[in-house]
């Protein structure tokens, strides 16, 4: 919406800096049209238009633990990928195989790996624990 459409649709005059504030609500409110949105405004009707606020804020958060318990679930299987790589690379000293793994879940997450299980370690392992302790 544009600044003079709120006008025209409010009849009121508002400023270009009072309008930018106006228009992030309204973006907020997606779910609402032009028409909707500065009837309530026009009102007063602040509560219902928060109300649409609260809504789209909910839908959002639903998105957003959908999408984390996704990440999550593909760390998972990425590490267990990584530790059969390492695993495998540590009996048959195949660097190939790390650099796989390294690519998979990260230098970081290697060196823990490896510490852990009790792996061979490589050159650029023994250099990142240098660098970072």
């Amino acid at each position: 919406m544009l600044q003079k459409e709120f006008e025209a649709l409010t009849g009121k005059k508002v400023t270009a800096e009072e309008y930018a504030e106006i228009e992030k609500v309204y973006m907020a409110a997606s779910g609402m049209d032009k028409q909707e949105f500065c009837a309530a405004w026009n009102a007063g009707k602040l509560c219902y238009i928060v109300d649409e606020l609260v809504k789209h804020v909910r839908a959002l958060e639903e998105v957003r633990d959908r999408k984390k318990a996704q990440v999550e679930a593909a760390e998972k299987k990425a590490e267990a990928a990584a530790r059969m790589l390492l695993a495998k690379a540590d009996k048959y000293d195949d660097g190939d195989l790390k650099t796989a793994a390294i690519d998979l879940v990260g230098l970081m997450q290697v060196v823990l790996i490896d510490v852990e299980e009790g792996y061979k370690l490589s050159n650029v392992e023994r250099d990142y624990i240098l660098e970072n302790l």
